[in-house]
Formats: structure tokens, C-alpha cells, sequence
């Protein structure tokens, strides 16, 4: 019973950081990236983070600048996400 608790307590949490990048995704402004990058690094959702830049860089037409932004936020993602791992 716990485990199907902690199941579905997972995937409420995952529904809602889906939902939230939904949500940024459709905002224009570069900051609002920013943030929404810096809040998964820090809940250490780093393969979602991840996934959020590289679809971002690969499916729209950027103007070099926000390329370099994303470039720069993928490296944070990446270098956290050693970081924090294992030895």
C-alpha cells in the first residue's frame, strides 16, 4: 500500500513540472527560462531540465543570443547534474 502511495504521489509531482513547463514553454520571455530551469536544477530534476533545452534548441528557430542563453543553461544543467551524482 505505501508503495503505491509513493507512486502516485511521484506522478503528481511529475504531472505538475510537466504542467509548469507546458505553462513556460508558451511564455515568450527568456527570463521566465531562466527561472523555470533554475527551479528544476534546484529540485534536481535534471534529466527534465536537460530535455527542456535540448527540445528548445533543436525545434525552434532562436535568434543567437537565446541559442546562447539555452547553450549556457543546458551546461548548468549538465554540470549540476555531475555534481550530484554518485561516485
Amino acid at each position: 500500500m505505501r508503495c503505491r502511495a509513493e507512486w502516485d504521489l511521484r506522478l503528481a509531482k511529475l504531472a505538475g513540472v510537466l504542467l509548469l513547463g507546458l505553462w513556460v514553454t508558451s511564455s515568450p520571455a527568456q527570463g521566465s527560462d531562466e527561472e523555470f530551469l533554475a527551479g528544476l536544477r534546484a529540485r534536481r530534476l535534471f534529466q527534465l531540465a536537460e530535455r527542456f533545452c535540448t527540445e528548445r534548441l533543436a525545434g525552434e528557430r532562436l535568434d543567437k543570443r537565446s541559442r546562447a542563453e539555452l547553450t549556457v543553461e543546458l551546461i548548468r544543467v549538465r554540470a549540476e547534474r555531475a555534481v550530484h551524482a554518485s561516485p
